[in-house]
């Protein structure tokens, strides 16, 4: 509002990197302090093979740029993922 961006829908999720489910199982067990060679990945169409499932894009990721000339930032997904797993360790 502050802005006064035009009116109308704006995708607003963290930037950075696309990242598969690979990526961020990696990040996961990296930031645990495991070895994120352990995970092993497998193509979608193996994963789904055999299940009904709703149909999905290869690549579905949102066009930030309309938020983006807004001024809206957003911080990067690995920079939240960290945050997150340092933030739930402190509430253990």
């Amino acid at each position: 509002l502050e802005s006064r961006s035009p009116f109308g829908t704006y995708n607003i999720t963290n930037s950075g990197d696309v990242l598969s489910w690979f990526d961020v199982a990696q990040s996961v067990y990296q930031h645990a302090g495991a070895d994120p060679n352990l995970v092993t990945g497998i193509p979608a169409s193996e994963y789904n093979s055999g299940r009904a499932i709703a149909p999905r894009p290869r690549h579905s990721t949102l066009d930030l740029s309309k938020a983006a000339k807004a001024g809206i930032r957003t911080p990067t997904s690995l920079n939240r993922l960290a945050e997150f797993l340092s933030t739930d360790e402190k509430s253990d």
